[in-house]
């Protein structure tokens, strides 16, 4: 998923020689600094966009029907992207962070690797944590008259109805195990849609500056199909983030319920990497486009 300028600055890295060695790792970590920042502010935005979005339907009725939340979702992916992928690719995602680095050599994913991970992921949940806080600002007052009119006490279990604005709740029904088969299965067809956008030898007639807005409308339709049972967070950075937030904000155990509850919100987090990563093999197993030289048999 990383751009073309960025692979082949971070090729020109892989392959210099021993008297530049010194030079092409600082040049290297400078450009990884960089996309860490990349990834802060991205996944701030799209995390400030969704959680704005949730909020507008829970707490101002904003919204008619789930396709308007999933679009405006969707369209909030879209921008985010835009505004980071000539950066650091724009994964927004921990879980799209580990399936890139676990099919690094199948993928061509060229300059990303293990030890990469950590930083993108810190950056992402870094980035979440914050969007929730600007989100929480915007909406505090809403927030409090909602819980008000409700009779919600904030930290209680019901106040779960207030905090599901920024964390991820299952419907009522769906078990923790099958959130989490939802979540990896939604994820998974969101990384297999995000490898063959971007694979460089993908035959399709797509335009590169319209990969990020199909992105976008592959999160809507997901959000579509699988919001109404776990939301559909397919991002464990997008749910981590602000269910700290939330807990420090007042939600406390509702936000991160211990005991058997919580194993849902882990279903949030493990589900989205077990799937992507499920995704991301998929592809290389058995839709990557093979490479065949001419009269090779």
């Amino acid at each position: 998923m990383l751009p073309v300028g960025l692979l082949a600055t971070l090729g020109a890295v892989c392959f210099a020689s021993p008297e530049n060695e010194h030079e092409t790792k600082q040049k290297r970590q400078s450009i990884f600094k960089q996309a860490h920042v990349a990834e802060f502010a991205g996944t701030c935005l799209l995390t400030s966009f969704g959680l704005g979005v949730n909020s507008q339907a829970i707490f101002l009725n904003s919204f008619q029907g789930l396709f308007q939340i999933a679009s405006a979702w969707g369209l909030g992916v879209t921008f985010a992207i835009y505004s980071t992928a000539s950066v650091s690719g724009a994964h927004l995602n921990p879980a799209v962070s580990f399936a890139l680095a676990a099919s690094n050599k199948e993928s061509g994913q060229k300059g990303f690797k293990w030890s990469d991970v950590p930083g993108y992921i810190s950056a992402q949940m870094a980035g979440a944590f914050t969007g929730a806080a600007i989100n929480y600002a915007v909406f505090s007052n809403f927030i409090k008259k909602f819980e008000v009119k409700n009779a919600i006490v904030r930290g209680s279990l019901e106040s779960a109805k207030s905090a599901s604005a920024f964390a991820c709740f299952p419907a009522a029904g769906v078990t923790p195990l099958k959130a989490f088969a939802l979540e990896a299965w939604a994820t998974s067809q969101l990384m297999l849609t995000i490898r063959a956008l971007t694979d460089p030898d993908s035959a399709a007639l797509i335009r590169k500056d319209a990969v990020p807005l199909l992105i976008g409308a592959q999160v809507a339709l997901l959000i579509c199909l699988f919001g109404p049972l776990t939301q559909c967070g397919m991002n464990p950075a997008r749910d981590l983030g602000p269910r700290l937030f939330a807990a420090l904000a007042g939600w406390g155990r509702a936000a991160l319920p211990g005991g058997p509850a919580g194993t849902e919100w882990l279903a949030y987090l493990a589900g989205p990497v077990v799937g992507a990563t499920f995704g991301s093999w998929f592809y290389d197993a058995a839709l990557k486009p093979s490479k065949i030289k001419e009269g090779e048999t």
